[in-house]
């Protein structure tokens, strides 16, 4: 059988090529990307790319977090670059700036685009090896993106419980760059024909969703989610069980919720629910209506968890809030002077 020959590419025909082969939904999706390897900020989802080399993208090595835009505003900024260097420390990445300087490369970044989140990763960058010692850098990527999928809240989504292994300790907790299992847990469950899978393991402990922390409220209105040593530190969820005690202190008669419990979660206490709910950035509160086909009460989503999302929603107005920091959009910011 003849073949024909795999050409070498002039550095000219690269860039080229580069930018006509970026896929229909790239302008829309993503906004704007900083790489500390070029050193500056791109709005061309062409140029948006991670060297082969690069530990997060040939080892899994390497951490990530996001944080949402709402209304000009970065969302729990402070938070999520806390959870970063937590998760940077445990698999033996150092920041490669002060986290203020990352704060305002995040900022930059979004300033760049129009787009709804943030994300961004702290990564070893030159070295095919797994051998750190031959590594020449920490390197740090950031890129705007829009939102992820529509979410009806009045319908719910159904939940499968998968056999995909949970993640064991410490790798539970720590917001990496390897998230095989998480996409194999996801892709299990729409394979199913289920909106989204649960991470079980074999004594039969829900621990969380692909991206998301589960809670559940009991029969006797007591909130239960699982530890965050078993599960990633949800941000979301903390500021959730810190909104609990407060709505309860504003309007007594209205909180239902007794009081907030993290322990080990039985798959059995999960169906016995009254309701149950996962949480994360881009989600804020979903209702899980069903597991493995059985419907959660009358399959419905409760009321419980659609007041903890309006109060997460609510949270997340930046009048009067303590949790956004505004973006530098504009000449003001001296980004334009920045430019080489």
């Amino acid at each position: 059988m003849r073949t024909i020959a795999t050409p070498v590419l002039s550095n000219e025909k690269v860039v080229q090529r580069m930018t006509t082969s970026v896929h229909e939904k790239a302008a829309v999706q993503y906004g704007a990307f900083y790489s500390s390897v070029l050193g500056g900020i791109t709005t061309n989802p062409a140029f948006m790319c991670i060297p082969m080399d690069d530990h997060m993208v040939h080892r899994g090595h390497g951490v990530f977090d996001t944080a949402l835009i709402t209304d000009g505003h970065l969302y729990q900024l402070p938070e999520h670059l806390s959870r970063l260097a937590a998760s940077a420390g445990a698999v033996g990445l150092d920041l490669p700036l002060s986290v203020e300087a990352m704060a305002r490369i995040i900022l930059d970044t979004a300033a760049a685009s129009n787009k709804v989140t943030a994300w961004w990763s702290v990564c070893l960058s030159v070295c095919l090896s797994v051998c750190l010692s031959v590594c020449l850098s920490v390197c740090f990527y950031v890129v705007a993106t829009s939102s992820g999928r529509d979410i009806d809240r009045l319908e719910g989504w159904t939940a499968i419980t998968s056999t995909i292994p949970v993640k064991p300790k410490p790798f539970a907790s720590i917001k990496s760059n390897n998230y095989l299992q998480n996409v194999l847990v996801q892709m299990q469950a729409e394979t199913d024909g289920c909106d989204v899978g649960l991470f079980c393991d074999q004594d039969g402990f829900v621990a969380e969703g692909p991206n998301n922390n589960i809670g559940i409220i009991t029969q006797d209105n007591v909130l239960v989610t699982p530890p965050f040593d078993e599960c990633l530190p949800g941000i979301t969820l903390s500021r959730l069980l810190e909104l609990i005690p407060r709505e309860r202190e504003i309007s007594p008669n209205d909180m239902v919720v007794t009081h907030v419990e993290q322990r080990r979660l039985h798959l059995s206490e999960v169906m016995a629910a009254k309701e149950v709910f996962l949480v994360g950035s881009s989600v804020r509160v979903v209702p899980i209506v069903s597991i493995n086909g059985t419907f959660i009460e009358d399959g419905t989503p409760g009321t419980v968890t659609l007041a903890m999302d309006y109060m997460i929603a609510n949270d997340m107005q930046v009048e009067g809030s303590d949790q956004h920091i505004q973006i530098p959009y504009g000449y003001a910011t001296g980004m334009r002077s920045q430019l080489r």
